[in-house]
Formats: structure tokens, sequence, C-alpha cells
């Protein structure tokens, strides 16, 4: 990962700015606008850091905002960076208000979201929190990793190291968890499970199923029947005790139809009327009591039918606990671990972090010795122990805490001890160092400068002053009437 380039429009004192990168980069300042033109407040580290870290993942530092980074009296920010990763070009292009574009050798990448642009970054080039902690170098912002406390850098290399078995562990005890939980201890139905029977009980079951609804089917139509009869018959009721009414109210003098008095009917009936409508009414008793009789035998069936719908019913009330009580077993097919089976992932886990307690001791040694070459130039050494001080530095003959270091010697070691975490994961690229540099005097910078060098990693750094150093991109950030310019 190489920056080739920056464009930057509008972000705080740089009105537009382009400039390209090599290999080893250091930026110094000259404010012109402060009476003893220092090179404080020149725009050194809006250059390197700010804008940087803008472009590629739209962060701010903590207590600004991202309407901060908009350089006063204008409506947007523009940040364009060119960076060149494994044969690629990607060119990225941030702006405020929001918007990003990403270009992969020319060819723009498309999502919908800008979350998902970001995560394409996150993927090529890491995430912004491993960004600033590996491969920025600013004491000020407390991005220092030595001077975060013994406790918290034991803390962050262990979480590299561990990262290497995290996934390994978590499937072990994955499966192990799996036997706990399926351990043959576990079950609750301890039927013998009988694929052959499973089926067998299953066919039974449709088959009664079956039965059972021919009955049901059987039933009502025999029911229709007997309902269909027994309305015939009360037609047949109704009308004779009408006809009886009739001839009671004709007697009376009472119109059947007006059901009132009339005049105009007789006290009566003919004896004729009375001969025709007593055969009338014995006709109707006779279909009755045939229609009656006619039940009797579809009464019967039907009691036949619903005694044999209880027995089927029955039948498939006993056949259904069997199917359920094997089906029951059935849930419980895969709980077939023994207590054997779960020792074995408990004794797997233990080994494997006793083998990781091993493995930390070897990386944190091997980290020891690119950190001593890296050092040596100043004689300087750390040692890492298992005691509470965890990071012994050795300086000429005499063991020191890293508290009891200078200043510069803090510096230096920091920057060496972050290079040296990344050289140990193979890790090359972009770093970022900002005003911290300054605690360096001349000759160590130049001793830093040239360790990195011979390094395979990209420079890009502040510093208050030009620096006499031969292989090196100089640029000087020039702050004249409230605005930045690149001097070369």
């Amino acid at each position: 990962m190489i920056i080739k380039s920056i464009k930057i429009k509008n972000l705080q004192l740089i009105k537009s700015i382009e400039t390209t990168f090599d290999k080893i980069n250091v930026v110094s300042g000259l404010n012109k606008d402060n009476p003893s033109e220092s090179g404080n407040g020149s725009g050194k580290s809006t250059l390197v850091l700010r804008a940087i870290l803008f472009g590629l993942y739209g962060f701010c530092e903590e207590g600004l905002t991202l309407k901060d980074l908009i350089r006063f009296g204008e409506k947007e920010t523009i940040v364009e960076i060119e960076i060149e990763k494994d044969n690629n070009l990607f060119r990225i292009i941030r702006k405020i208000p929001s918007d990003l574009q990403i270009f992969l050798n020319g060819k723009e990448i498309q999502a919908n979201t800008l979350t998902i642009k970001q995560q394409f970054i996150t993927e090529h080039f890491g995430d912004v929190n491993f960004f600033r902690q590996y491969r920025c170098v600013d004491l000020k912002n407390g991005i220092n990793l030595l001077d975060m406390g013994i406790v918290s850098v034991r803390k962050t290399l262990m979480g590299f190291i561990e990262g290497i078995f995290t996934e390994i562990r978590t499937k072990l005890l994955a499966k192990k968890v799996e036997r706990e939980r399926y351990s043959v201890d576990k079950k609750l139905y301890k039927h013998y499970l009988s694929q052959k029977r499973l089926d067998k009980l299953n066919a039974s079951i449709n088959e009664i199923n079956g039965q059972i609804k021919e009955s049901r089917d059987a039933i009502r139509e025999t029911q229709k029947s007997i309902s269909k009869v027994d309305g015939e018959i009360s037609s047949k009721k109704r009308i004779i005790e009408y006809k009886q009414n009739e001839s009671k109210k004709a007697g009376e003098g009472i119109c059947p139809i007006l059901k009132s008095s009339c005049n105009r009917i007789g006290k009566s009936l003919s004896e004729e009327d009375k001969r025709k409508m007593n055969e009338e009414v014995d006709k109707l008793r006779q279909e009755i009591k045939e229609l009656e009789e006619s039940t009797v035998g579809d009464t019967d069936y039907l009691a036949d039918l619903e005694m044999q719908l209880q027995i089927i019913e029955g039948k498939y009330q006993k056949t259904n606990e069997k199917l359920l009580r094997l089906k029951g077993a059935f849930q419980f097919a895969d709980y077939k671990y023994t207590k054997a089976d779960i020792v074995i992932y408990d004794e797997s886990v233990k080994v494997l972090d006793t083998f990781a307690g091993e493995y930390i001791k070897e990386w944190l040694s091997s980290l020891s010795v690119i950190i001593n070459n890296l050092l040596r130039p100043i004689n300087l050494s750390v040692e890492f122990s298992a005691d509470k001080d965890f990071l012994k530095v050795k300086d000429n003959e005499q063991i020191l805490k890293y508290d009891q270091l200078s200043t510069g010697q803090k510096c230096f070691l920091s920057v060496i001890f972050k290079l040296a975490i990344l050289m140990q994961q193979n890790k090359t690229g972009i770093i970022l160092m900002d005003d911290g540099l300054n605690n360096l005097d001349s000759i160590n910078l130049k001793n830093l400068i040239t360790i990195c060098q011979t390094l395979p990693f990209q420079i890009i750094a502040v510093y208050q002053s030009r620096v006499e150093i031969e292989g090196i991109k100089q640029f000087t950030i020039v702050r004249e009437k409230g605005e930045s310019n690149v001097s070369k």
C-alpha cells in the first residue's frame, strides 16, 4: 500500500494542494501569519494525518466534526487519494457533504450505499482503528502504544497472538458444547429407533385416517337419509293436523282462511265431506307408518356406524400414542455421544491453550529480535518478561523501565515498536508520523529515516524543520494570509 498522490480542496487552511509522494517523505512547516514564523499552525498535520485519514475513512479526530474540516467560507471539502497496492491503482474521492467514489484501475466501483463502499476500502486497507493504532505515530493524539501503559500493551500484543488461535479454539468449544448437548445421558426417550417400525406406524395412521373418513362420510349420508324421511313424516303430520283443524273450524262457522266467523259457512260438514276427509287422513297415517318403518333399518345402521367409528378412533388413539413415543425417541437420534467423546474435546482445548502459551513466548521472542535489530543504531534493546513490567529496556548496560527513558528514546522506540509489529505480521505499506518526531534530534531522526529506507514501508513524516538527508522527498507547508500551500 503506497500513496502515489493526493489532491486536497478546501480542507481547513488548505484551499487547493496537489502533490505526489516518494518512499520517504518529510513535511516541514512555516507559518508566516505567526510573527515568529514558526512551523506551528502551518498545516502539516492537515496534510499528513487529517487529509489521508479523512480520504480513506471519513475520519476526523475527537473534538471535531466533519463540518469543522471544511475551509471557512466554503461549502464543500474534497480529498482525492491515489494508492498503489498489489499492482493495482486505487483512486478514492471523498467529499463533504457526504459523497464517496472509488475507482480500481480506472473503473468505478458501484455500490448502493456509502457503507458498502467503505467496506470495500476496509477490506483492502484495514479498518480505521488498526490504521491509526499501527500506521500512525502521533503522540499528542494518544495512539502511541507504549504510552498506553504496560497492561494495555500486554493486552494488545496478546490480542494479536490469540487471534491466531481464536477460530480454532471457538470450533473446538463448539464441538464440545455439541457433544455435551447430545450426550446419551440426556436422552428422555430410550425406545429402540426402528425406521421400519416408524414407517409402518405412519402407514397405519394413514390407513386408519382413511377408515375414519369413510365412516364419517357414511354416517353423514345415513343421517341425511333419516332426516329426509323425518321431514316427510313431519309434513304429513302437519297436513293431518291442518285438515282436522279445518273441519273443526268449519263446523264452528270459522273461515279457515280469514280465521274469523263467517255466516256463509255451514254449521257442520256433510257426511260425504267427512268421509273423504277421513279417507285422506287414514291414507296419510298409513304413509307415515310406512315411512317410520323404513327408518328403523337406517337408524340401526347409523348406530352400527357410530359404534364402528368409536372402535376405529380408539384404534387411532393407541396407534398414534405408539407413533408419538417413537417420534419422541427419534428426536434424540443425535444424542449419541458418551462422556469419553466430551473429554476428548475438553482435553483438546486445554492442549491448544498450552500450545498458545508457548507460541506467545516464541512470538514475543521473535518480535524482540526484530525490535533489537532496528534499535541497534541507538544502542537500545528490549526484553519481554513475564513479570508485571512486561517490557524492559537496556540502554547500553543499564536496565530501564519504559517510563525511565528520555522523551527522544520513547519516541524512537514507539516508532520501531509499531514497525516491528507490522513486520512480524508480514505487513507493508504506509506509515504516517506527526509532531511526535520533533522529540528526536537531527541525528536520531537521520538514524530513524536510514532504518526506514531499508524497510518495506512508505513514510510520510512531519518535522518542524528541513533535514539534510539524501534520498528523501521534502515538502514545506507555508501558511500565508490564512492559506496553506506546498513549497518544494
